[in-house]
């Protein structure tokens, strides 16, 4: 109420022609508290919508008495008049109310409330859910916002849905997080900020990894993301990207384990060794040690776990994948020797993809500016704390 009689007071006294010094104030005071009422956000927005239909209602009903009256006395409105409006408005059902209007002369201020008061009641209308509104919009586009921000993409994907194959089993590439539920990792940052360079969304499906490149290769995903070493025998049946980052495989045995050391101790001795099946991590086992020496999981964590426990004497795996078991087991586990095998880690898709060559732009952009850097840091360093007792 306090709104609408200070804010429409202020508009009414301008227009009949007092003190522009005076009557400016109350117009700019009645303007502020439209804006007063606007900050208030998400819900009042609503709220602001209906008090603006109805003092643009009030106003033109208003305003249409008024004139009539005026155009058949021919009399100057009074301040009683003006004071009778006000209320009406202020009220919200000016149309229910009457008018009681005394005399004055001026048929030219009845032609222009005809049409000025309409106007000014459909103009503050507009501009109160403008204001109520846009903050709304600000925190949408921050929310889904792209990496570019300006529309600007390397290749514009047209906002297409990517499906992406993850194990969200995988340190530090994927996993989802026990205590709330969400996905992380490398690969959820990465992809975030390659469709914010190509205008893409990516929708994300778990499954195994066992089976993943195949399914990849039958065309059941349009990308897999799950630190996947690229290599010729793979790249028959699916094409990959650029490599984004070197991997080292290594060795990873129990600390209580003080005769290997290195690749060749491993080698000399007898012992068995876990890795996961359909891995490089499994090529370099065989080459290492023979088929008949290894001991195949499905998981990474399986093959920890016998660790752990002694079924075995070390596991291959890729040291940054090592690093996160690490962390759980420091006590228990350690990386030995030299690195076994250094190899590039690539995105898969479909032979003769279409997102093959934009994956490789973004991929050099990030390179160029920075983005692989900083998301190394972040995921390949001592900076990632996060071990496979944090996930689910």
């Amino acid at each position: 109420k306090a709104m609408r009689s200070g804010g429409m007071g202020g508009i009414l006294d301008m227009l009949d022609g007092g003190d522009d010094e005076k009557d400016n104030a109350g117009f700019l005071s009645g303007l502020d508290k439209f804006k007063g009422m606007a900050a208030a956000g998400g819900a009042t927005a609503a709220a602001a919508g209906a008090v603006a239909g109805k003092v643009s209602g009030g106003l033109g009903d208003g305003a249409s008495k008024v004139t009539n009256t005026v155009r058949d006395s021919g009399e100057r409105l009074t301040t009683e008049t003006r004071e009778t409006v006000t209320s009406s408005v202020s009220g919200g059902g000016g149309k229910d109310r009457d008018l009681n209007v005394g005399g004055s002369s001026g048929g030219g201020m009845g032609g222009m409330l005809k049409w000025l008061l309409p106007l000014l009641a459909v103009a503050l209308g507009v501009i109160l859910l403008l204001w109520a509104c846009g903050g709304d919009d600000d925190e949408t586009n921050v929310a889904s916002g792209s990496a570019t921000g300006d529309g600007n993409y390397l290749v514009d994907l047209g906002g297409r849905e990517i499906t992406v194959a993850v194990e969200n089993a995988y340190l530090p590439f994927n996993y989802i997080d026990a205590a709330t539920g969400e996905p992380g990792g490398w690969d959820y940052a990465a992809l975030a900020d390659i469709c914010g360079r190509l205008n893409c969304t990516p929708k994300y499906e778990t499954f195994d990894w066992d089976p993943m490149i195949q399914a990849v290769s039958d065309g059941q995903f349009d990308v897999a993301a799950d630190g996947i070493t690229i290599t010729e025998e793979r790249a028959e049946i699916v094409d990959f990207s650029d490599g984004y980052i070197n991997i080292d495989q290594r060795i990873l045995v129990n600390k209580a384990n003080s005769d290997i050391n290195s690749a060749d101790d491993l080698a000399n001795s007898d012992c068995s060794v876990a890795t996961q099946t359909g891995t490089t991590n499994f090529d370099t086992a065989v080459d290492l040690v023979g088929e008949d020496r290894i001991q195949a999981m499905d998981e990474f964590g399986f093959a920890i776990q016998a660790l752990v426990v002694n079924d075995v004497c070390a596991v291959i795996i890729d040291e940054t994948a090592g690093q996160g078991y690490l962390g759980e087991n420091a006590d228990d586990l350690k990386l030995v020797g030299e690195s076994l095998s250094g190899d590039a880690l690539g995105f898969i898709f479909p032979k003769g993809s279409d997102l093959v060559d934009p994956f490789n732009k973004a991929i050099a952009a990030m390179k160029e500016d920075g983005t692989m850097a900083r998301l190394g840091t972040e995921y390949f360093s001592d900076a990632f704390t996060i071990t496979y007792d944090d996930i689910g």
